[in-house]
């Protein structure tokens, strides 16, 4: 539910319904809400929707299509669309701060290269379409910079970042918009996938990357190793460890 309706976002565009969903509306079909992809020189428009967040007040916020940089923006009482930001490669875990006013942009690298960074953008809600949002660098390493964002009212001027292939939880200055700490996890731990934050006990909650086994009968993971296939890679845990 956002608002006062209910948003349904899919592959095939928008719709938006009646709270008790019997009424459909407004819709907008994927040409008219999603963005370009291109793959092996063919273009096609393409809805991913991998995140979506409203401040609750006034817009909404969809961050759409692998290799994009771009967040959707809609009013949240009308359903209309009011434009589309600029933002930083690959835009995936959105969090809005109700207390400073601001969407947060946890971006993946556009490239598995390493070398290329992976970064934030810190996006101003009373401002959308002025020059309102600060870019920072969350990670220099391989991989795709994939992670996730706390950030919420009872944790003050702070906020945590996760990484994907990175053994550690980054701590953020709110205000500076730079990396202040990092606290290693667990040895056996890869890399921290997404997270949750609990404002009972004030505790996150990590969701632990780890290796494991694939390929063969006994297997972790069992004969299928997936649509990425398998490396070779030191197992540390579990009964082929």
């Amino acid at each position: 539910m956002l608002g006062n309706s209910m948003w349904h976002f899919s592959s095939s565009g928008l719709n938006i319904f009646s709270p008790d969903g019997t009424q459909n509306l407004k819709s907008f079909q994927s040409s008219d809400v999603c963005h370009n992809y291109t793959r092996n020189d063919a273009t096609s428009v393409r809805c991913d929707w991998y995140d979506v967040v409203s401040d609750g007040k006034k817009y909404v916020y969809a961050a759409v299509t692998r290799d994009s940089s771009k967040l959707d923006v809609f009013d949240i009482d009308s359903g209309d669309m009011i434009g589309a930001l600029d933002t930083c490669d690959n835009p995936r875990d959105l969090e809005y701060h109700s207390l400073r006013d601001e969407v947060w942009v946890r971006c993946s690298k556009g490239s598995m290269e390493p070398g290329e960074e992976g970064h934030m953008d810190v996006i101003n809600a009373n401002g959308l379409f002025t020059d309102s949002f600060s870019n920072f660098t969350v990670s220099d390493g391989e991989g795709n910079a994939y992670g996730y964002t706390v950030v919420d009212a009872t944790l003050g001027d702070v906020g945590y970042v996760s990484e994907r292939y990175q053994s550690h939880l980054m701590k953020l200055d709110l205000n500076k918009r730079t990396l202040i700490d990092k606290f290693p996890m667990d040895p056996l731990n890869s890399g921290i996938y997404e997270m949750a934050y609990s404002k009972v006990n004030r505790h996150i909650f990590a969701r632990s990357m780890v290796c494991c086994t694939c390929g063969f009968v006994g297997a972790d993971k069992g004969e299928d190793c997936g649509r990425y296939g398998g490396d070779n890679v030191t197992v540390l845990i579990g009964p082929n460890a």
